[in-house]
């Protein structure tokens, strides 16, 4: 059990809104939702936030956090969608997701990367279920860090990912206009705008000219 689990199940564990946002990574309060109750939410508020207010969240241990995407964010995500999906599509390599696709990585635990890919091959038959949430890990998990994402957070984030069998992350951030590549939670490389940014070991033979990339939100 982890600790913000065990948190979450006493009552008396956090005292003020202050306190819950520093225990899940100092994440702003403003995005945390406080009705479900913190600790008491559960999959399909998730869904119904989605359906009947439009509203992206994600499931941490019964605890809602809303996720945010800012217009150049999204333009970025849509770019790497394009790209990964024509290198994926005529190889029929597997399944593309946008921003708003939902994997559930552990009961109570649903995040939402802004791009993901999942493997064909890691799928049972080769198809994918028709869960509304993905009962899987995605095999490459993009992050375009936004200005309320926090360190803390994206290493939790990444702590979810591996643990549940994610092979790959990429973490671009737009403002340095960079992207790190993590092969493990810990475990990463940095790469600049001027270099080649590859799919391996997830997607062997993409390559992304980072340049190129970045220079399309320009």
């Amino acid at each position: 059990m982890t600790n913000m689990t065990m948190l979450l199940e006493s009552p008396t564990a956090f005292r003020t809104m202050a306190d819950l946002s520093n225990e899940m990574g100092d994440i702003p309060p403003d995005r945390i939702l406080l009705n479900p109750a913190p600790g008491t939410a559960t999959e399909q508020d998730v869904l119904d936030l989605d359906d009947h207010q439009d509203r992206l969240c994600e499931l941490f241990d019964g605890v809602l956090v809303e996720k945010t995407m800012g217009a150049r964010e999204s333009m970025l995500a849509a770019v790497i969608i394009r790209i990964i999906g024509s290198f994926v599509t005529p190889r029929r390599l597997g399944f593309v997701f946008a921003p708003d696709g939902m994997f559930r990585l552990r009961p109570r635990l649903i995040l939402i990367p802004d791009v993901a890919f999942v493997a064909r091959k890691s799928l049972a038959g080769g198809k994918f279920p028709d869960d509304a949430v993905a009962p899987i890990a995605p095999d490459l998990a993009v992050e375009v860090l936004s200005k309320s994402n926090t360190s803390d957070e994206m290493a939790r984030k990444r702590r979810e990912y591996f643990a549940a069998g994610t092979k790959l992350v990429w973490e671009f951030d737009l403002k340095a206009r960079n992207v790190r590549v993590y092969t493990g939670a810990e475990k990463s490389v940095l790469l600049s705008r001027n270099q080649i940014l590859e799919g391996s070991p997830v997607l062997r033979g993409l390559k992304i000219n980072l340049r190129e990339l970045f220079a399309e939100l320009d």
